[in-house]
């Protein structure tokens, strides 16, 4: 049921992942770059297939402009909104190590 997957979370140690877009397609993005971020950001609570058990709140900007390569290795260059920008931000954090744990409080 999850939304994207990177593949560092499965023990692939390259720079990818898959995620569905707002128009419930799957979009394979390979060498991600965030090249431009909003200073709009906005709260979510967000969960992860890495740390089930948990969810936790965390602030991520409401757009960002981001370049890849898709599956027919072109380059893309798009900007991002909504979910689309939360879910891309989520994974991009995977490829750079980080989980939504390392923000976790508890309760």
């Amino acid at each position: 049921n999850g939304v994207g997957l990177a593949a560092p979370q499965i023990g692939i140690l390259k720079n990818f992942f898959i995620f569905k877009t707002s128009v419930n397609h799957y979009e394979l993005v390979i060498n991600p770059e965030i090249i431009r971020r909003s200073s709009e950001t906005i709260e979510v609570e967000e969960g992860c297939l890495s740390c089930p058990d948990i969810q936790v709140k965390m602030n991520r900007n409401k757009e960002i402009k981001v370049t890849y390569f898709n599956s027919l290795w072109t380059l893309k260059t798009k900007t991002l909104r909504g979910s689309d920008a939360i879910i891309f931000q989520h994974e991009y954090d995977h490829l750079k190590g980080k989980l939504i744990s390392d923000n976790y409080q508890g309760e």
